[in-house]
């Protein structure tokens, strides 16, 4: 009974931190697409445009890249721990 409890608690701190990374990808991507858009309204050529959205995407790319890794790195740690 006492490693089903551990188990519970490793799983939903895995799943809490996941939870905020999330978040704090949101929340960055989200601040980073508001500077482009008001940089863009500025500075309306379309190549820039067409760079600051390019930029956007593998910054979007790079945030689901990280959450997959810590996801797993995260997961591997607390499968040690058991």
């Amino acid at each position: 009974m006492k490693a089903f409890h551990k188990k519970r608690t490793i799983v939903r701190t895995t799943i809490s931190l996941l939870k905020l990374l999330v978040a704090c990808k949101i929340f960055t991507l989200g601040a980073k697409w508001m500077a482009c858009r008001e940089k863009t309204k500025k500075n309306l050529s379309q190549e820039f445009i067409v760079i600051c959205e390019r930029s956007f995407r593998n910054e979007l790319r790079q945030s689901a890249n990280d959450i997959y890794f810590y996801f797993f790195t995260i997961w591997i740690d607390a499968k040690k721990r058991l």
